[in-house]
């Protein structure tokens, strides 16, 4: 029995037919296409990887200043349950970086960027409420308010005007005399401006204090 020809598969058959076509008219076959490497659709795919890639921007949350506010509490609790001294110890996680909880990897990176961009945009609320209910001193260049005047200004604006002052003014933003503020009894305390902006931090700027003065909806009311 002889061996079964080997049928062509169609594409074949069409490179086939196309060779024939072009000899018989005295032409060559027409050149194969080359697949390239950096043709458009590859260009595009390349770009498409690119962009995802790319780092997302992380914006500001009050959600994460509470995540580092919960993260705090529970660095104290666990702290406690070893037998070290409670008051001790929160005194020294007040005054950590959220750099140095990242690098023990006991707060996201992520949490602990928003929320310092959190205390960011506070402290420059602060600063344009200053300049807008608040007297430019010609002669030092520096604006002043008295609490009184600001506090009316930010009521619906501010969660945490007093601990926001607290977090500007251990950051050379702002000075005044009294430890805390309190609607009343400090309204005609002075509070001078002594930056007109501040750059944008990082997670080695802020500490736990600085956050949770921030970020925690304190009483300026008697």
């Amino acid at each position: 029995v002889p061996p079964a020809t080997p049928t062509a598969t169609p594409k074949a058959a069409t490179a086939a037919a196309a060779s024939a076509a072009a000899a018989a008219q005295g032409g060559t076959a027409p050149a194969k296409k080359k697949f390239n490497p950096f043709g458009p659709g590859r260009r595009a795919a390349a770009s498409r990887k690119t962009r995802l890639r790319e780092p997302v921007e992380i914006a500001a949350s009050k959600d994460a200043v509470l995540d580092v506010i919960a993260n705090l509490k529970a660095l104290e609790n666990q702290a406690g349950s070893t037998g070290v001294d409670p008051k001790k110890q929160e005194t020294e996680f007040l005054a950590r970086r959220l750099s140095e909880s990242v690098a023990r990897g006991q707060l996201s990176k992520s949490r602990a960027v928003a929320a310092a961009k959190w205390v960011d945009k506070e402290i420059r609320k602060l600063i344009k409420f200053i300049k807008e209910c608040g007297q430019l001193d010609t002669a030092t260049g520096k604006w002043s308010v008295k609490f009184g005047p600001l506090f009316s200004h930010t009521e619906n604006s501010m969660e945490a005007l007093s601990g926001t002052l607290k977090a500007a003014r251990k950051h050379g933003v702002v000075q005044y005399e009294s430890e805390m503020l309190m609607q009343r009894y400090h309204d005609n305390e002075v509070i001078t401006l002594l930056k007109d902006e501040i750059p944008d931090s990082t997670i080695d700027t802020y500490t736990y204090a600085s956050v949770q003065c921030v970020g925690t909806t304190d009483s300026t009311k008697p």
